[in-house]
């Protein structure tokens, strides 16, 4: 699911509800966005990380990249990098279902 390209403000803002809500895929889409927002990036792992652990496989990837970003740059830490680890984990065991 993606909802309009990025800089959209209403799409955004819709995708933040649904978000809020605690959809799986909003949040990951929602984090899509804030990838390419340097300033955003810790709310998009956070989003990621909802997502994830909601069996969301996409975003435990998403979660995954995020952190081996963040070590190839020296930005991120070992604990970034083993909970994105726990929450891969977590989302291949869970029941999940193609969005």
């Amino acid at each position: 699911m993606q909802i309009g390209p990025a800089g959209q403000p209403a799409a955004e803002r819709r995708l933040q509800e649904w978000a809020d809500q605690g959809s799986p895929v909003a949040q990951r889409e929602l984090a899509l966005r804030y990838l390419s927002h340097p300033d955003k990036r810790r709310e998009a792992m956070q989003l990621f990380e909802r997502a994830a652990s909601a069996g969301d496989a996409q975003a435990a990837v998403g979660l995954v990249g995020m952190a081996h970003d963040a070590g190839t740059s020296r930005v991120g830490s070992a604990g970034s990098a083993l909970n994105a680890g726990r929450v891969l984990k977590e989302a291949a065991t869970a029941n999940y279902v193609a969005h």
